[in-house]
Order: C-alpha cells, then structure tokens, then sequence
C-alpha cells in the first residue's frame, strides 16, 4: 500500500457489529445411579459455520471501513471481500479491536490476517481465533471507486 493510499484512509465509512456466537453445545451422557453400564459415547460434533455479518459497502480510492465486533468461544474466522471490478484492488485485513483508525491509516496495526493480492478477486482471509474483540478492514485501493460486499462467518 503506497503511503500517498495510507493517508488517504482515514475516512470512515462505517462500522457493523459482528454478533457474538455462542459455542456448540457439547452432549454430556446423563448421570443416573445403578451401577455400571458403560453407556453409549458421544459422536463427536459436527463444526458449524455461522455468517455473523454480511455488508455492502462503497468506497472511494483511498477509503476502508472498519466491521468490529466480539466473538464468543474459539473457532475459524472466515472473512470474504467481493466486488464489482476487477481492475480495483480491495484488500481485506483482519486486527485485534486494539488497531484504531488512526493507526490503520498509517498502517501501524499488527495484521492477523491479510489478503491483499493486486490480483486475487474475490479476497479471502481464515484464521483461528479464541474469544475477543476484532475488527475486519476492507479498504479500497483503486484506481477507481467500488461497491461490493464483506461476509464474516465463523465455524466452531
């Protein structure tokens, strides 16, 4: 990112929660008096993928906008980019809610995870993650302004 698009970001374009996702239930055999049988074991439970936010957004050159929000429990964090022109770079990053937008603007925040491909249409980012606050970015290089969506899903 060049620093001429880095200073340019400091516009905000808005913010969406992401919902918090409550863990899996996990099925425990019944305690019952009567001595011992040995039960039937639990199947292991199958992962579930939740979409906690789906967004439409529109950005000019420069531009990024910032989706925050808590996650509950561990899991995979999965977050797409798509828009409309394939001669747009959109990237897509991922911090702790501790990168403000200042420091985004400046590109001062630790990266969990990024995609930011000149090339790669639609951008995608995976990555574990335990209880906490993060913020997704997605941030609009150019050459020209764009429109497109951001889905954030999590699989515990």
């Amino acid at each position: 990112m060049s620093e001429a698009s880095r200073s340019k970001g400091n516009t905000r374009w808005g913010r969406a929660v992401l919902g918090s996702v409550p863990l899996a239930a996990t099925l425990l055999p019944g305690c019952g008096g009567g001595g011992g049988g040995g039960g039937t074991p639990t199947q292991p439970s199958t992962p579930v993928r939740t979409v906690i936010l789906q967004r439409v957004w529109t950005l000019v050159v420069g531009q990024f906008v910032a989706l925050e929000g808590p996650i509950s429990g561990s899991g995979t964090l999965e977050a797409t980019v798509e828009w409309t022109l394939a001669t747009n770079d959109v990237d897509i990053y991922v911090t702790t809610d501790a990168c403000s937008e200042q420091t985004f603007a400046l590109f001062q925040c630790t990266f969990l995870a990024s995609a930011d491909s000149a090339t790669t249409k639609p951008e995608h980012v995976s990555l574990s993650v335990t209880a906490g606050a993060y913020r997704v970015w997605v941030v609009n290089l150019g050459p020209t302004e764009e429109a497109g969506t951001v889905e954030v899903a999590i699989t515990q």
